[in-house]
């Protein structure tokens, strides 16, 4: 029995057998209609298993069919799980537990967030330690000890942050500051998901403790700060390949190569590395050097201080300073 006539014995007697379109041999009797059952708009003809087949059975018409706001809620317009031949319909968090802790006897999930009729159809075989997930994007891989890593991580970080900033890695600095310790060793976890699907499904179950997304003013920046900032927002803005994928530029690519640089003994040194780098534009970069010429030799090494003990809360202000910079002009 493949996973879809699994789900279906959940919720039907095997009265079959029959041919069926989405499952192929089937063991329950014949159902709709194909074209009915799947539906105009329906175009991922290649994950069913003889779709040639003019019948689905009525497992899987109970797996695809139904309508919004109809009792019980179609399998497609929610997450669902099959622990031993029962299904269940767990909310969010309730699914988040369980892929923390998967319990004995599980055989199926499926999590949907645009409640369309194709994650039912992505899931996969399961077991304790590893989870074949059926989702809108695919069929998700989860790995249960990484999820439990990565969940941990996002739980953490959703203190504060907000779930495009997870997603990106481009925190406020307040998010940063608020999350303190905690922040660095979460994201790092994150970024190795970033981006993924994985991610995407673990930043969706997990919400802030407070159900809240407040308003944050935005947070006042020391002069070290500022310059150090400064400097980096010229470099980055300057840079053909931040022009080419900016996401992966600003949270992960850039931050690593600012800290790689400040590990010259002078920040002008520095300046020449990182442009070199991140392929700036030179006229940019002319404008940084004569920038630091005219600081002090105190601002100079605590910029580059700056730069190499805390890169992402320097990036995270350099994009405050931007958004600021653009609602002066604005």
């Amino acid at each position: 029995m493949n996973v879809r006539q699994l789900i279906g014995a959940c919720y039907l007697p095997m009265s079959g057998p029959s041919r069926c379109a989405v499952c192929g041999d089937s063991p329950f009797a014949s159902g709709r209609a194909t074209g009915e059952v799947l539906g105009p708009n329906f175009a991922d003809y290649d994950l069913l298993s003889a779709g040639q087949e003019p019948w689905t059975c009525q497992g899987c018409v109970g797996l695809l069919g139904g309508k919004p706001g109809s009792a019980p809620m179609p399998l497609r317009m929610g997450h669902f799980a099959v622990v031993n031949g029962e299904l269940l319909r767990p909310s969010g968090q309730e699914l988040s537990a369980l892929l923390l802790d998967p319990p004995e006897g599980i055989q199926a999930v499926a999590w949907t967030a645009s409640r369309q009729k194709h994650a039912s159809l992505r899931c996969g075989p399961c077991s304790q330690a590893h989870l074949m997930i059926g989702t809108e994007g695919g069929t998700l891989a989860w790995d249960v000890a990484e999820g439990r890593s990565l969940l941990g991580a996002v739980t953490a970080l959703r203190h504060a942050a907000r779930q495009e900033e997870i997603l990106t890695g481009q925190y406020s600095p307040h998010v940063i500051l608020a999350l303190g310790p905690d922040w660095s060793p979460s994201d790092a976890i994150v970024t190795r998901y970033r981006p993924s699907l994985m991610l995407d499904v673990a930043v969706a179950l997990v919400r802030r403790p407070d159900h809240t997304t407040p308003e944050v003013p935005a947070m006042p920046i020391s002069d070290p700060y500022r310059r150090a900032g400064a400097l980096a927002l010229a470099l980055g803005s300057a840079s053909r390949i931040r022009a080419r994928d900016p996401i992966p530029f600003w949270g992960i690519w850039f931050p690593r190569r600012l800290a790689a640089a400040a590990q010259r003994p002078s920040l002008l040194s520095a300046v020449g590395w990182l442009a070199e780098k991140i392929a700036a534009n030179p006229s940019a970069a002319i404008v940084v050097v004569e920038t630091i010429e005219s600081m002090t030799a105190a601002e100079t090494e605590e910029c580059l201080r700056l730069w190499r003990e805390t890169p992402l809360l320097v990036i995270a202000y350099a994009r405050q300073i931007y958004r600021e910079q653009h609602q002066e002009t604005a």
